[in-house]
């Protein structure tokens, strides 16, 4: 389930403007995009207090747009200690956490006194802004990007124990970051033709799900 107020995503934002700037309502808008509501009209609130138009606004790179909606886990908040502290490790976390192994669970055994929702929406916001340098538009549906990643996992029959060596194929959509991962047996041509065909299988099933969702959240709201 979406948080409330949580901080999005650049592509993500630039989605909310859009969807907002053709006259959907909230509520679909929440459902389309698996935002709350309240989330959605945060920053749909900010848009129209700008007074700029939807064109001046996705002409806008991420830096400015990051900057004018004032996308931050702290804003307006006063710097504690542990925050202080916790601020001046981001930039070796970020570092650390691109090294082969690194996982945002171990960086997070570091006390520093925040949960660890909050300790990820601080390091996330922090490598958010590292990534604003450059803008690609991606528009919906047209490309898919794929690889391998990580290491070799194993998966374990729970009746032999006999452990099975598998890769780990990823899939992702640009313009919308869905994620699609799937084990699979090797990096061969027929084991990779495989996982495409499961993403795009997928991928026609939450489309038709999406617009079955959203065509009964505005029967509702008729």
């Amino acid at each position: 389930m979406p948080m409330p107020n949580n901080a999005i995503k650049m592509n993500k934002l630039r989605q909310v403007l859009r969807l907002g700037g053709s006259a959907h309502g909230t509520r679909s808008i929440a459902v389309m995009l698996g935002l709350s509501r309240t989330t959605v009209r945060k920053y749909l609130r900010i848009y129209h207090r700008l007074g700029l138009s939807l064109g001046e606004l996705l002409s806008k790179d991420d830096a400015t747009l990051y900057e004018l909606f004032q996308v931050n886990p702290n804003s307006g908040r006063p710097e504690s200690p542990s925050a202080r502290e916790l601020l001046a490790l981001l930039p070796s976390y970020a570092r650390r956490l691109r090294k082969r192994g690194m996982t945002k669970k171990r960086l997070f055994e570091h006390p520093v006194g925040y949960s660890k929702s909050r300790f990820n929406s601080f390091l996330l916001a922090y490598m958010e802004q590292g990534r604003t340098v450059m803008h690609i538009e991606h528009r919906a549906g047209e490309r898919m990007f794929i690889d391998f990643a990580g290491d070799r996992l194993h998966l374990t029959d729970p009746t032999t124990g006999k452990r099975t060596a598998v890769e780990v194929f990823v899939a992702i959509l640009p313009c919308s970051q869905l994620t699609y991962v799937e084990a699979v047996m090797s990096q061969d041509k027929e084991h990779l033709i495989a996982a495409c065909d499961g993403v795009l299988r997928r991928r026609s099933e939450n489309h038709r799900s999406r617009q079955s969702q959203v065509r009964r959240e505005e029967a509702r709201s008729l």
